[in-house]
């Protein structure tokens, strides 16, 4: 397979609202499949050993590239954003889908697999009493109002995604591509009843909400600006997942969240960019230590899944591309 490419490496920040970016060009041997996201800045070095993949959820195309990115510089580490209950089953279920030999599904969802209108408003019961027990009133609206509405949106979408813009997961695609090459994969986010604690502890005060309710009723209204990732009116589903195929429109909608709700943007957002980045940056120290410790004894049935053909110690991370900046401005600093 011919392979080229380039990656940008670039540290991001914020200042005054106006994002600087400094830049260093590395040549890698990369697929052509993968020049696309390094244009538009999906995909990021920060460190030799560190690839960043930043991901939309919508489409195959996040899907393609991961499993691209992983195939071509065979990480020895994959971190995914994804709990590790999640993670669970996404095995078990690529396991079935391998075993039943259903690709054509993976490219064609059907509508079990997207979840329609009915099946997110049958999810509110447990949301609600799972934001009840983990956050109290703050819990409640966040599970209810906050992910189950996220639910709602998404199923509403199913059938025209379905026609126009079949979807894959890119963290399912992500892990098979890792357990094919026998890569760790290290799943890097929050259970959802961990995420209702922090942001309930973030947002528990009654103003938070308030405020929060303002900035969506306004919006609405159209009184003020509403999140740039959001889908335009008369956009079609194809040319809303190619406009948040963008690096800055995620820039823009991760400033839209850190002026409207700060707190809840917080705990969404940076401190999930801080996580990721602490598992990237040990996933680096693990590979290189398990490497040495392989070189010396690696006969040790518990050092066998840590030796490759290559001794790569890369390390590829599959994120939203929310995230992206901030990890990448961790992992440099």
């Amino acid at each position: 397979m011919m392979m080229r490419g380039r990656i940008v490496c670039f540290l991001a920040a914020t200042a005054t609202n106006h994002m600087l970016v400094s830049s260093a060009m590395m040549t890698v041997p990369l697929p052509a499949r993968l020049d696309q996201a390094i244009a538009k800045g999906l995909l990021v070095q920060p460190r030799p050993d560190v690839y960043i993949l930043g991901t939309v959820h919508i489409g195959s195309e996040s899907a393609e590239e991961a499993e691209a990115l992983i195939q071509a510089v065979q990480p020895r580490t994959v971190v995914v954003e994804v709990p590790p209950s999640r993670m669970d089953r996404i095995r078990r279920a690529n396991t079935n889908l391998s075993n039943q030999q259903q690709q054509q599904q993976q490219q064609s969802p059907t509508p079990k697999q997207i979840g329609g209108p009915m099946a997110a408003a049958g999810s509110l019961p447990g949301l609600a009493a799972e934001g009840w027990s983990k956050g109290g009133w703050s819990g409640l609206v966040f599970a209810t109002v906050i992910i189950g509405s996220s639910l709602m949106k998404r199923s509403l979408t199913a059938n025209e995604e379905m026609g126009s813009l079949p979807r894959r997961s890119e963290f399912s695609a992500a892990i098979a591509a890792a357990d094919a090459i026998g890569a760790r994969v290290v799943p890097a986010d929050l259970e959802v009843d961990e995420l209702i604690q922090e942001v309930a502890q973030a947002c528990s005060s009654p103003v938070s909400w308030l405020q929060l309710a303002y900035q969506v009723a306004a919006q609405t209204m159209g009184l003020v600006p509403v999140d740039p990732i959001r889908r335009l009116p008369g956009e079609t589903i194809v040319d809303w997942a190619e406009r948040r195929r963008d690096i800055r429109t995620a820039r823009a909608s991760r400033h839209h969240g850190e002026m409207t709700a700060p707190e809840m943007s917080r705990v969404l957002v940076n401190d999930r960019d801080t996580q990721f980045a602490a598992l990237c940056s040990s996933a680096v120290n693990k590979n290189k230590t398990n490497n040495n410790t392989s070189k010396t004894n690696s006969t040790k049935s518990s050092l066998r899944k840590y030796e490759y053909n290559d001794s790569s110690e890369v390390v590829v991370c599959i994120i939203g591309l929310v995230h992206l900046d901030g990890v990448v401005e961790r992992l440099e600093q």
